[in-house]
């Protein structure tokens, strides 16, 4: 399949065929990377015909929310620790900014967006965050913003029972 990515006389049809069932599959990082699946979708991105570029970076954004998902669930990431080579793996604060981005930057109110900002919100709600945390990341601005912009009820009241978790949580 990865032949196929990088190969350029592969079909676009055949291209967004294969990027779907990479979505669909369970892939783990170094799977990813050893394969090359990350480099050959990375390079799509840029391809001449628009909608194999479109399925290129919706894909990449996934792997991307999956890695943080995986991160704030507190399973190790492969890649962080061929990244680092013996650095620390990221804070929370650093972790909770990275989530942040994937909140704000997913912008299109699809099914599957949707499930991946709820998703993200419950685990957000589950984490033992400090004040300090949040604060710093300023995940909660970004949870307001989401509460406020999101097309979607679900996220919207999501991220307003999660605001009003920490509230009461950080009272003094």
């Amino acid at each position: 399949m990865s032949k196929k990515l990088a190969d350029a006389s592969t079909k676009p049809e055949k291209l967004i065929d294969i990027m779907g069932k990479l979505f669909k599959a369970s892939i783990s990082v170094n799977a990813l990377i050893d394969m090359k699946f990350a480099e050959n979708i990375s390079s799509l991105r840029s391809h001449a015909d628009k909608r194999v570029a479109a399925e290129a970076k919706q894909l990449r954004k996934h792997w991307k929310t999956r890695c943080i998902e995986n991160n704030v669930k507190g399973e190790n990431s492969n890649s962080e620790k061929r990244r680092s080579k013996g650095a620390p793996p990221p804070s929370i604060v650093e972790q909770l900014i990275e989530i942040g981005k994937v909140l704000v930057d997913d912008n299109a109110s699809t099914e599957k967006t949707t499930s991946r900002k709820l998703s993200i919100l419950q685990d957000l709600s589950s984490m033992k965050l400090t004040q300090d945390q949040v604060i710093e990341s300023n995940i909660g601005k970004v949870i307001s913003k989401l509460r406020k912009m999101s097309d979607e009820p679900k996220v919207s009241q999501a991220a307003k029972a999660l605001r009003h978790k920490w509230a009461r949580k950080f009272q003094t």
